[in-house]
């Protein structure tokens, strides 16, 4: 480097100067920028520690008013279940709700009119044993080529007469028992339809109720973060570096809030499904009907009540009614001998001179093309197919009745192993919060997990207990003994 050294180089304590200078300036902005958003982050997070509170009892409140504290607990009280003053109750409650079904289900009124008809046809098919009687009123007119005395003038008249079936081969017996099991099977399916409303209307008021415990356990979640964000805010207060902590325990809460929003919208849409089996304003109704359907009916029982099902009843009555038909039309294509008296005038509209007759016919059908045979080989098929739809009937609702009754039995189980774990998990959420509060031996990660896990076990457990119940309501619905206490 050739020449004189310029200023810069030449002087050492100026450069230095200017360096300095040029550095306090370059690190200002960035410092200032972070203090600010340490504060706006610190401002937001207790703003969340004081806002949170409102929206986790706000929540809470709308819960505990839609089920009502006492019944959560007392289901949450998993021994106290069998208790014979909460299974009375529930009995109680249980048959106020399928009254307030029944009476308000439009299609068990229908299958009672249905009923009601099928016994007038009954009527209608015994009135064919008795004489049939006719009166009939005429007025006679004639002219043409006619002698006068032989024209009808218009005199009026009147003609009775009277028929009586003497032997048919049994035809109209056919067809009165064919009308009775018709009216046989209309009974069967007002029952049949009366159970399928109880059931219905108990497994949607156990879902309704599983879904707000579910709920409930997710507010009491939510209120336990807010408890620790409060705690955690204080802590920051005086420490801004465990800021961070407070984010944590807000994304965990944001998190928890979504679910039970989403799990109150099921509520809701159980809700209007309810609304349609009991009428408006009747969730009431649905409190308290668990306790009763602990006890599963044994195997002897699902089967002894499958014999006289009344799917299995109607569907023989069908049976019965289509070999009913069957006999009808066998007796068609025999002699059918009838006794017919009649009192008419000897020529009507001619002379007032009457005539009275008494005439035994017999008639019987020569040839109609197969129609009868045929008709009678098609009542025989429809007889044969409903002795099958029997035993397809039998077999599925034996099916399907044990196997909810093993499902029913594995989730009690696995309910009361929920209980357990529970026990064992709020011991250890204890300690764990006392080590993390006043040891420092845990970190808030651990004790924001042990948080969630305790929700996991209790919404679990919830889940388990209402499936069995609602697999017993249906065992115990389809067998006609909802309202019966199971020994």
């Amino acid at each position: 480097m050739s020449g004189k050294p310029s200023s810069y180089f030449a002087q050492p304590s100026k450069r230095r100067k200017s360096f300095n200078y040029l550095s306090r300036r370059s690190l200002a902005a960035p410092l200032v920028l972070i203090v600010l958003l340490t504060n706006v982050f610190m401002h937001g997070t207790m703003a969340f520690a004081q806002s949170g509170m409102s929206d986790a009892g706000e929540l809470a409140e709308n819960i505990l008013a839609d089920l009502g504290e006492e019944s959560v607990e007392r289901i949450a009280n998993f021994k106290a279940l069998s208790d014979p003053e909460n299974i009375a109750q529930s009995q109680r409650k249980i048959l106020q709700l399928l009254d307030v079904a029944q009476s308000f289900s439009p299609l068990l009124r229908e299958t009672e009119f249905t009923a009601a008809a099928a016994g007038r046809d009954i009527d209608a098919a015994k009135g064919a044993r008795l004489p049939q009687v006719t009166l009939t009123g005429q007025s006679n007119y004639s002219g043409g080529d006619l002698a006068s005395a032989s024209r009808a003038t218009g005199k009026p008249s009147v003609s009775i007469a009277a028929q009586y079936p003497l032997y048919d081969w049994g035809r109209i017996s056919a067809n009165i028992r064919g009308r009775e099991q018709a009216q046989l099977s209309a009974l069967e399916r007002k029952t049949l339809v009366s159970r399928q409303v109880s059931v219905e209307a108990t497994s949607i008021c156990l879902e309704l109720n599983k879904q707000r415990a579910i709920t409930q356990a997710n507010v009491e979640y939510l209120q336990k973060l807010q408890d620790l964000a409060n705690r955690i805010g204080k802590i920051v207060a005086e420490d801004k570096g465990r800021a961070s902590e407070l984010l944590q325990v807000r994304s965990r809460f944001l998190q928890g809030e979504s679910q039970a929003e989403q799990i109150r919208s099921r509520v809701k849409e159980i809700g209007l499904r309810l609304e349609r089996l009991l009428g408006a304003n009747q969730q009431s109704l649905c409190r308290d009907i668990g306790a009763s359907l602990m006890r599963i009916p044994s195997e002897s029982q699902i089967l002894d009540g499958i014999a006289v099902h009344p799917q299995i009843q109607l569907l023989t009555a069908d049976y019965e009614q289509a070999k009913a038909n069957t006999e009808q039309i066998s007796a068609v294509r025999k002699p059918q001998v009838n006794l017919r008296a009649e009192h008419a005038p000897m020529a009507a509209g001619i002379t007032n001179d009457y005539a009275q007759a008494l005439t035994i016919a017999a008639t019987v059908p020569i040839y109609d093309g197969n129609t009868l045979k045929s008709s009678e080989r098609a009542a025989i098929e429809r007889s044969n197919a409903a002795l099958e739809r029997i035993d397809a009937a039998r077999n599925q609702l034996r099916s399907d009745l044990l196997e909810r009754a093993k499902q029913a039995a594995a989730n009690f189980k696995r309910a009361a192993d929920y209980v357990n774990l529970l026990e064992v998990n709020e011991k250890v959420r204890a300690d764990f919060y006392l080590q993390w509060a006043a040891l420092g031996r845990r970190s808030l990660f651990e004790l924001l997990a042990i948080q969630q896990e305790q929700l996991i076990l209790r919404s679990g457990y919830f889940t388990t207990l209402y499936d069995g119940m609602i697999a017993t309501a249906l065992i115990r619905g389809t067998l006609g003994k909802l309202t019966e206490q199971q020994n």
